[in-house]
C-alpha cells in the first residue's frame, strides 16, 4: 500500500512556490504567488519555502538546490499547459495541480469542449477558425454565416489563453471581423461562441467534490467578466453561495464535477459555468491553476466550507506530496 503522508511531513520538504513566468497572465500569477507564499510561511508547520519568479530563474537549479516539492501557481502558457509539469516530472520533483496530459488538454479550449461533448458534459455551441484563415485568407471567413449560425451577441476568444485576455463580446456584425483579428494575433486557433443569456457562475472542485457555486455579477460598466473586472474592479460582486434552489445547486455542482472528471482532474480546479434564461447550465471552461489573489474565487468557496486560506494551501500541497493525481 502506498504511503500516505500527513501535514507534518510537509516540514521535511524543501518547497518552491513557482509564480510569475512569461505568460500574458504573469501579473496575476505574481499576486497569487505572493499570497500562497505568505500563507505557507505563516502556517504553524515552520515550512522551508521559497517564492520563485520563473522568468528570472534557471529551473534546472530546482534540483541542484534541493527542492523536492513545488506549489505551481503559474497561470497560462508554460504554467498550465503541461510544459512545467513535464519538466518537473523529468526532474523527479512533485508538484501541485494536475499532470501533463490534463494541463495541456484543459488550457486548449477546443480540445476540452470536444472531450466534454464526447462525455455528455453540457457545453455551449461554438465555431473554430485558424489564425491563417483570418489574417491571410480573410475571404474564407464568412461573417454572415457565423452570425446566422450563432446569432448576436457572441464571443470571440483565443483558444489557448486565460484570464479573458483577447476576448471580445461582439454585438454587431461589423465588429466581428476586427474581433477575430484581435484573437488571431494572440493564438493560432480561435473560438467563436454563442452568447448564453443567463447568469455566470464559477464552481471550485476539490478532490472531485464541488464546493459552493459562486455567482459573478459584473457591473454594467463592463461588457463581460473581463481581465479588469476579474482582478482589479471593486464593483464586481460575488455571491457565495450562489442564490440557487437546492435542486439547482445540485445540478450545477454535478455539472462541475462531471466536467472535471471528464478531463481527469483529481486534485483541484475551478469550472466556469453559464446559465441561460431557462435556467439550464453550460460548462464554459476549466482552470487547473485557479487564481489565489484577494479577488479569487477558490479561496472564497473554501472559506464558506470552513477552510481557511492557509488550510487550503496546505491541503493542495499535501495532495501533491501524496500524488493524488496518480491515485
Amino acid at each position: 500500500m502506498k504511503q500516505k503522508y500527513q501535514l507534518s511531513d510537509l516540514a521535511k520538504c524543501k518547497i518552491a512556490v513557482l509564480c510569475g513566468g512569461t505568460s500574458n497572465e504573469r501579473e496575476i500569477s505574481l499576486i497569487s504567488g505572493k499570497y500562497v507564499y505568505q500563507a505557507l510561511k505563516e502556517s504553524s508547520l515552520n515550512l522551508d519555502v521559497t517564492k520563485i519568479d520563473t522568468k528570472d530563474y534557471n529551473l534546472l537549479d530546482l534540483k541542484a538546490q534541493g527542492y523536492n516539492l513545488v506549489f505551481n501557481i503559474l497561470h497560462g502558457r508554460c504554467g498550465e499547459d503541461g510544459q512545467i509539469q513535464g519538466f518537473l516530472d523529468t526532474l523527479g520533483i512533485k508538484y501541485t495541480g494536475c499532470r501533463v496530459l490534463q494541463s495541456a488538454l484543459t488550457l486548449d479550449k477546443l480540445f476540452t469542449k470536444r472531450i466534454w461533448q464526447a462525455c455528455g458534459v453540457n457545453t455551449g455551441k461554438c465555431l473554430e477558425f485558424t489564425a491563417e484563415q483570418i489574417l491571410n485568407q480573410s475571404a474564407q471567413v464568412n461573417v454572415d454565416a457565423i452570425v446566422e449560425q450563432l446569432g448576436l451577441p457572441l464571443f470571440v476568444k483565443p483558444n489557448v489563453e486565460g484570464s479573458s485576455i483577447g476576448i471580445t463580446k461582439v454585438k454587431t456584425k461589423e465588429d466581428l471581423y476586427p474581433a477575430l483579428v484581435t484573437a488571431a494575433k494572440i493564438d493560432q486557433h480561435i473560438l467563436v461562441e454563442a452568447f448564453i443569456d443567463g447568469k455566470e457562475y464559477s464552481v471550485p472542485v476539490l478532490n472531485g467534490k464541488a464546493l459552493a457555486p459562486i455567482e459573478i455579477i459584473v457591473d454594467s460598466s463592463y461588457d463581460f467578466y473581463n481581465y479588469e473586472a476579474k482582478y482589479f474592479a471593486d464593483n464586481t460582486k460575488y455571491v457565495c453561495p450562489a442564490e440557487l434552489s437546492q435542486e439547482q445547486t445540485q445540478q450545477i455542482q454535478e455539472l462541475a464535477e462531471q466536467a472535471a472528471r471528464a478531463v481527469g482532474i483529481k486534485s483541484w480546479c475551478r469550472v466556469d459555468v453559464l446559465s441561460n434564461s431557462q435556467g439550464e447550465f453550460f460548462a464554459l471552461e476549466v482552470n487547473t491553476n485557479p487564481g489565489m489573489t484577494t479577488h479569487s474565487l477558490f479561496p472564497m468557496a473554501a472559506q464558506h466550507a470552513g477552510m481557511s486560506y492557509i488550510d487550503l494551501c496546505l491541503h493542495i500541497l499535501l495532495d501533491a506530496l501524496n500524488d493524488v493525481e496518480l491515485s
